[in-house]
């Protein structure tokens, strides 16, 4: 069961990677993703960012508020999710490599589990 939500995970984020910033309040619980670039003096290879459409436009807002008015604000769009994962060079390689074989969400994921001889099972 682990492996089946893992792969449904990683198939979600291949959509929200392809899926355009947006305001539309029918939207506000779409996840949105995108990879970013690493800090400069750290060794990582980047990042991968993910949230909702409201988290991104209320982040969009308050940049523009604070800009504008340089007071900070916390606006209220939906329910707001954020997170952000630390890739190496490695893991960067691969997700990308996973993501660009894997399908993209269409009907319910199929996992069958490989029973060789590593599993520790015995019949």
């Amino acid at each position: 069961m682990a492996m089946k939500n893992m792969v449904e995970a990683l198939r979600q984020v291949k959509v929200a990677l392809h899926t355009p910033f947006s305001d539309n309040p029918k939207l506000v619980d779409q996840m949105v993703c995108r990879f970013g670039t690493n800090q400069p003096g750290h060794r990582t290879a980047g990042i991968l960012e993910c949230g909702t459409q409201g988290w991104y436009s209320m982040r969009r807002e308050a940049t523009q508020l604070e800009l504008l008015t340089g007071q900070a604000a916390v606006p209220n769009r939906g329910h707001p999710w954020h997170g952000v994962r630390i890739l190496d060079h490695t893991q960067l390689l691969y997700l990308r490599k996973l993501l660009k074989v894997l399908p993209p969400p269409a009907g319910e994921v199929q996992v069958i589990e490989d029973l060789g001889k590593d599993t520790g099972r015995t019949n």
